[in-house]
This record gives structure tokens, sequence and C-alpha cells, in this order.
């Protein structure tokens, strides 16, 4: 079987433009989330304006002891105030930021 060239060229382009799409659709998705907390009215309860380690877990389909790590990193918004829990609007625009810079 011969190889060709362009076909391979642009099936590479096609799946570059899958994963840019992809990427583009989880920020518009992140955008979204940032534009509906901010819109929303301020009797949100402590549960809906803060994260946990296993909310986190939940957001990224990973196990608790790995969202921790995750929220260990030095540049990731964490509050301590007895237990561990992080903003959701600032999580948001974290995850927003690391999105961009891949």
């Amino acid at each position: 079987m011969t190889n060709i060239p362009f076909i391979s060229k642009e099936t590479d382009f096609m799946q570059e433009l899958d994963n840019t799409i992809g990427k583009v659709e989880k920020l518009v998705g992140l955008l979204l989330q940032v534009k509906q907390l901010c819109d929303s009215d301020l009797g949100l309860s402590d549960a809906e304006i803060y994260l946990t380690a296993k909310d986190i877990a939940e957001q990224f389909g990973c196990d608790i002891k790995t969202a921790r790590k995750y929220m260990e990193r030095s540049d990731f918004p964490l509050i301590e105030c007895g237990t561990k829990k992080v903003n959701r609007l600032a999580f948001l625009e974290y995850n927003l930021h690391q999105q961009l810079k891949e």
C-alpha cells in the first residue's frame, strides 16, 4: 500500500482541529459557569459557594486523594479554615487560566 502524504497531513490536521475544538468547548463551558455564578443572587449557601476535595474530585473525575494533591499546588486558590476549601468562582478562574496555558 502506498503512503499518500497529503491524506496523512489532512488526517493530522483534522485530529488537531478536533482537539482544538474540544479545548474551546471546555473553555466556553468554564466561562458559562463563571457567568452563571456572577449573575446569580448572593443568597447562595456555603455548600454552593465553596468546593471541597470531594467536589474537586467529581469535577475532574478522579479520586479524592488525587484531588487533594491538586489542591496542594502552590498556585491553587485554596482556603484553609478548619477544612480545605476553594471558592467556586476562584476555582473556575484558576481552571480557565490552566486551560489557556495548554
